[in-house]
């Protein structure tokens, strides 16, 4: 009687187990196996991400010249902020920074590192400030302190950032012009060069050292190079591709540039007056610090190329052109977001002074 009785009370208690566990089930999974489910999806989630090529470069250039040119495009959840938001590889650096030491990731956290490429005039670097960046807050670790002062009187918010960004990515060109990479900044200590601005607006460049800087809105780039013994500027120059703004061909164009658009394989008759704006600018850029003087528009014709270089023509009025030696200007298309407003005209140049002048 006793075994039966126990037998009963046994499968009772497994039929109430089996009640339970179907009800458990009825009403879902248990909240710590379903949480520990959705961090496991999430971190998944981010890292495929993480991994992902967001867009390329699409480059202009004779095979020679050309540079591979990678943009990944990082998680900016709570989990991944220590990293830089986006990498870049070129051609002498195969690998794409992931995540530094803490110091310089929190303060990456706040730029992007758009693209680091090796041009004909010299290394160029772009770089973006973060939406939310505020710039102060962090910048003085990495900028000399007169530059940080020099910004902070300056009249408005944007123009502090494009002051910041183009500092910013001045820095890291002169740093990957040694190291061909993107690489944690050093810190500026007062005793460095600060590079500021001169009576014409151009950075002022420690020695041995030729440089230019545009910016966009939050968006900045550097080219730098070094000098040599002849005398010799560089410029370079971002423009978006389309503006959407009433073209400007008859303001900035000859006759015989507006009768020679739609020769560029690829680019459209509107793109090609913003593309000739670009050169145009780099070449003024490179121009001024040997002549000191101001060039119009249609003292210049330029002509595109396919190939990614350009033919510049020179006749300044007062003929301080025939001072001038070698002209060289390139130009590429770069493509930085999934946005139309982030393709973008590249452009850089190169002159030199005659020798024995």
């Amino acid at each position: 009687m006793t075994d039966v009785t126990q037998q009963c009370d046994c499968k009772r208690s497994q039929t109430n187990r089996t009640k339970k566990r179907n009800a458990r089930n009825q009403k879902g999974l248990d909240p710590t196996l379903l949480l520990l489910l959705c961090h496991v999806l999430l971190v998944t989630s981010q890292a495929m991400r993480s991994a992902s090529i967001v867009r390329g470069i699409s480059t202009s250039f004779p095979e020679g010249m050309r540079s591979a040119f990678v943009c990944v495009r990082r998680s900016t959840s709570a989990h991944s902020k220590s990293c830089s938001l986006s990498t870049t590889a070129t051609a002498t650096d195969p690998t794409a920074n992931t995540c530094k030491g803490k110091a310089q990731s929190s303060i990456d956290a706040h730029y992007q590192h758009l693209f680091s490429l090796a041009l004909p005039e010299g290394q160029c670097v772009g770089l973006r400030l973060c939406t939310n960046a505020s710039p102060p807050a962090w910048i003085s670790d990495v900028l000399h302190p007169k530059e940080v002062a020099y910004a902070m009187n300056l009249p408005s918010q944007t123009s502090q950032d494009t002051f910041f960004v183009g500092r910013l990515a001045m820095r890291h060109a002169l740093l990957a012009s040694h190291t061909s990479s993107f690489a944690a900044l050093p810190a500026v200590s007062a005793d460095d060069a600060a590079i500021l601005k001169d009576e014409h607006g151009r950075p002022t460049m420690p020695k041995g050292v030729l440089g230019s800087i545009t910016h966009k809105k939050k968006t900045g780039v550097a080219l730098v190079s070094s000098a040599s013994t002849r005398r010799r500027g560089v410029g370079v120059d971002l423009e978006q591709t389309c503006t959407g703004r009433r073209s400007i061909a008859r303001r900035i164009l000859t006759e015989g540039e507006i009768l020679n658009l739609g020769c560029v394989e690829g680019v459209t008759k509107e793109e090609e007056v913003l593309l000739r704006f670009s050169l145009k600018e780099s070449v003024y850029k490179a121009m001024h610090p040997l002549l000191n003087q101001y060039i119009g528009f249609k003292e210049a014709e330029i002509i595109p190329h396919t190939n990614g270089t350009a033919t510049v023509y020179i006749n300044l009025k007062n003929g301080a052109h025939a001072s001038l030696d070698c002209i060289t200007a390139h130009w590429r298309r770069i493509q930085v977001g999934n946005a139309e407003e982030e393709d973008f005209f590249l452009t850089s140049a190169s002159v030199s002074w005659k020798d024995g002048l």
